[in-house]
């Protein structure tokens, strides 16, 4: 019997040791892991939604017909932040976003102002330069989204006060 097991591994063993094969395997392996890392993409993209949804839901508050939403988010890169301000816009046609997030250990901090209250004086490039200051951090971008980094995720609860400070200060500004 050793003999006859001796005989079964060594087609095997040969299949591994060919170039060709091997090749082969790798380009398959390959393509699963791409095909994997695109399937892992679209369930954390839709659970960041859900969760989003959910922050939308209960946390969100209208002020003077106009929806506000200041939160701490949870973003694996800043493109999600990007994305949840669209989710927002989507539901919201009038409002104020500030987000922030630990994305690596850094902060990351994103405006949206809706273009009718952008008209009224809000702007997210000159709110996200006092707000980024705060995490110790700059940033800048259109009077209708910015997005700024800094170096101290310690400060992001109180970077999101002060944009709360800020909004708030701003829409008593434009009613009076």
């Amino acid at each position: 019997t050793g003999c006859l097991l001796q005989t079964r591994r060594e087609p095997s063993r040969s299949r591994a040791r060919d170039p060709d094969n091997a090749a082969d395997q790798v380009s398959k392996v390959s393509a699963q892991l791409s095909e994997t890392r695109k399937e892992l993409e679209v369930l954390r993209r839709n659970q960041a939604k859900a969760d989003f949804a959910a922050i939308v839901n209960g946390q969100s508050s209208m002020v003077n017909g106009s929806a506000q939403l200041i939160a701490e988010v949870k973003a694996d890169k800043v493109d999600t932040l990007r994305e949840m301000s669209d989710w927002f816009r989507e539901q919201h046609h009038s409002g104020v976003l500030v987000l922030g997030a630990v994305v690596g250990d850094k902060p990351a901090l994103l405006i949206s102002v809706s273009p009718d209250l952008n008209k009224q004086g809000i702007e997210a490039g000159k709110l996200i330069k006092e707000i980024a200051a705060v995490v110790g951090g700059s940033g800048g971008g259109r009077p209708t989204l910015a997005q700024a980094g800094g170096k101290d995720a310690s400060k992001l609860p109180e970077a999101l006060e002060k944009a709360r400070q800020l909004i708030q200060q701003a829409s008593t500004n434009r009613n009076e």
